[in-house]
């Protein structure tokens, strides 16, 4: 998805990926509330055709995970840890100050750093490291009060990877 919305959206498909932008001062304010109203209503519109055309009484539960199936700390560090992943991944793979032109790797690294991270963290974080992926569970009827963390905790994470990268590891040229 990342490769084939490229030349639309700059492969903005993840509200994450676009608070990272504005934070590296790649996109502006209001570019980046565009992208993400603009996720969020894709979201809840593929969840509803899904829903729509689905048959889903006869799956087990497919609640989100509640914090009494696992202690809150690990929900924190999966989805910070993750987020990092990503965004530090992506951060490297699209700085032009590391030497590489644009190419079809960049995103193929940006979805292995997401598929490693899902590997690990998929038992305890169901959601992804995608906050849209909340739409689905709202429109099942599915809400939890523990739902705002896998909606949040993947902004936490991409603010504090974005401070890390500027602030330690950014490559300067001389």
């Amino acid at each position: 998805m990342i490769y084939l919305c490229e030349d639309v959206s700059g492969g903005h498909v993840n509200p994450a990926i676009s608070l990272m932008f504005f934070l590296d001062t790649q996109i502006s304010f209001i570019r980046m509330i565009c992208y993400i109203f603009v996720q969020f209503c894709g979201g809840f519109a593929a969840a509803g055709l899904l829903w729509g055309i689905g048959n889903f009484e006869g799956l087990p539960d497919f609640a989100p995970p509640t914090f009494e199936n696992f202690p809150f700390i690990k929900v924190i560090v999966f989805m910070v840890a993750g987020s990092w992943m990503l965004i530090l991944v992506t951060l490297a793979a699209i700085d032009t100050r590391r030497g590489h032109a644009d190419c079809f790797l960049q995103p193929f690294a940006i979805g292995m750093s997401v598929h490693v991270a899902l590997l690990f963290m998929g038992p305890y974080v169901v959601t992804g490291l995608n906050p849209v992926v909340i739409c689905w569970y709202i429109v099942c009827g599915v809400w939890t009060h523990h739902l705002w963390a896998f909606g949040l905790l993947p902004f936490l994470g991409t603010a504090t990877a974005v401070a890390v990268y500027n602030g330690i590891l950014r490559p300067y040229k001389a």
